[in-house]
């Protein structure tokens, strides 16, 4: 059975059409079965578009509340050119990396992307100096232990020790903070993290309304599963829902997540050709 039905560009690129879904794991053994017979053992990918769209079908379902913004820091530098260049409006982009050169820092302003965090003082006192009318968010570090990938470790500072301070250090500053954002690791295996973050998040909003900021914004970034070998989707999105109705349930707070495995981890699958070999003797 021939495997390609119909071929269509997108962006440039042949993409082929099939009359239904398919996983990818099975569409990549047959179209290696169909490239085995013409004699040709290259390495391929199958990028399978209808795994994205069930994604973002799936995560309107169970976060409807959250605005998805893509974590590009996958793809190739500079991002922020990237998305630009693609007609991303710069109030949809958030730079979330909490230390940014000076040089980085200006060429955000001049394209007019003002969204991004900090974690430091001294990244305070470079943003008073270079771009005082960016709209901050503190980012604070709230880690589940069990995630692969301990981000808080490189980023976001502590939330009762440092963040107060640092707000009340961007009071004096002059500068505008508008809200809070955490990662609590790729691959969160431990939902109540996200409660967690969340009841410091709630603190966080009272210290910065106290001090004068407009505190409307919560970027809970990324974490979220996307296959079937980590806790699902579904269970971190009901404890996030819980965690903002009982914390932020009167509120009228915008609400951002920075999703990357969730969306592309089921996209592809690598297939490379094998030779087998013998051992040598020892």
């Amino acid at each position: 059975m021939t495997v390609t039905i119909q071929k269509e560009l997108l962006n440039g690129s042949k993409v082929t059409i099939l009359p239904k879904k398919e996983q990818s794991l099975t569409l990549a053994r047959r179209v290696a079965a169909e490239k085995k017979a013409e004699g040709c053992d290259e390495a391929f990918y199958v990028a399978n578009l209808d795994n994205i769209i069930d994604r973002f079908n799936l995560w309107k379902k169970e976060l409807p509340m959250f605005e998805p913004f893509y974590a590009v820091k996958c793809n190739p530098d500079p991002e922020i050119d990237l998305v630009t260049k693609m007609g991303v409006r710069p109030e949809k982009v958030i730079y979330a990396h909490p230390c940014k050169s000076t040089n980085f820092l200006l060429h955000a302003k001049k394209l007019e992307i003002s969204l991004m965090t900090f974690d430091n003082a001294e990244e305070l006192e470079k943003i008073a100096e270079h771009y005082e009318k960016a709209e901050l968010i503190i980012r604070i570090g709230v880690a589940d232990l069990t995630a692969n990938c301990q981000l808080s470790v490189k980023f976001g500072c502590d939330p009762e020790l440092e963040a107060p301070d640092l707000l009340r250090r961007a009071a004096e500053l002059g500068l505008n903070v508008a809200g809070v954002s955490f990662h609590v690791g790729s691959g969160c295996n431990d939902p109540t993290a996200f409660r967690t973050a969340l009841k410091h998040t709630k603190r966080l909003f009272g210290l910065g309304a106290s001090l004068g900021f407009n505190m409307k914004m919560i970027d809970v970034g990324g974490g979220f599963p996307g296959s079937d070998h980590h806790l699902s989707f579904e269970k971190i999105a009901e404890v996030l829902r819980n965690g903002v109705e009982e914390y932020f349930g009167d509120s009228q707070v915008r609400l951002i997540a920075e999703p990357g495995r969730e969306s592309l981890c089921c996209l592809s699958a690598a297939t490379p050709s094998l030779h087998p070999f013998s051992a040598l003797p020892t």
